[in-house]
């Protein structure tokens, strides 16, 4: 049944793994480190495919998260996948951090990345 005074929000959720390296030694991590890389036209790819989808959809809301080992050890990539995404749609973006501190990677995220 649908409601007309309530505001639909339609998700749909993008996970890049952009990267089996990590820094830390987790032991609860399932992760296989390696210095396997996604290759940043492939995250590029993912989302161009991920909007378009989304625009089919009707979705009004994309999450997309940057998972690996850790994916704060390829700032640039990161930066490359939102600005492609900026590109295509008026995004916001949710995040979760990595544990890796990187001042400039690390707080462009935790404060919008904007």
């Amino acid at each position: 049944m649908h409601d007309n005074n309530r505001l639909e929000v339609l998700v749909l959720n993008l996970s890049v793994f952009l990267t089996h390296a990590c820094n830390l030694r987790c032991s609860y991590c399932r992760v296989r480190k390696s210095g396997e890389n996604m290759a940043p036209e492939t995250a590029r790819l993912a989302v161009d495919f991920a909007l378009s989808r989304a625009a089919l959809r009707g979705d009004t809301t994309l999450h997309l998260k940057f998972l690996g080992g850790e994916p704060l050890l390829r700032p640039r990539v990161v930066d490359e996948v939102k600005a492609c995404a900026r590109s295509r749609a008026a995004l916001r973006f949710r995040r979760r951090l990595g544990r890796r501190d990187r001042s400039d990677a690390a707080g462009g995220l935790a404060h919008g990345g904007h």
